[in-house]
């Protein structure tokens, strides 16, 4: 059964502006997506790459507007982890068919 999780696009709320995106946030960002993923969410946005990236490294305070960079960053980050996860899953099955191993 899937988790029911909250919806991207409410992932910030005033409380949050002001301050940096928490350590976890920043990790999971930087681990699964890429320079190209942070453009395009930055011009998807209208907000500028430096901004973003300076938010995803936690150098910038989250705000109300570079935010909107940060949620489709999210949006692209569990999407690539979801393509990741398939592929993994993929692979080890082949591994397992070619060697009779259990991984």
């Amino acid at each position: 059964m899937k988790k029911n999780n909250k919806n991207i696009t409410m992932l910030f709320t005033e409380e949050h502006y002001g301050k940096t995106i928490s350590e976890a946030l920043s990790a999971y960002l930087k681990r699964f997506t890429s320079t190209n993923d942070l453009a395009t969410a930055a011009s998807r946005t209208s907000v500028s790459p430096s901004t973003a990236k300076g938010v995803v490294y936690r150098q910038n305070s989250l705000t109300e507007h570079n935010s909107k960079a940060i949620i489709e960053l999210m949006k692209i980050a569990v999407e690539n982890r979801k393509n990741n996860v398939e592929y993994e899953n993929t692979l080890i099955k082949e591994v397992e068919q070619e060697t009779g191993l259990t991984l």
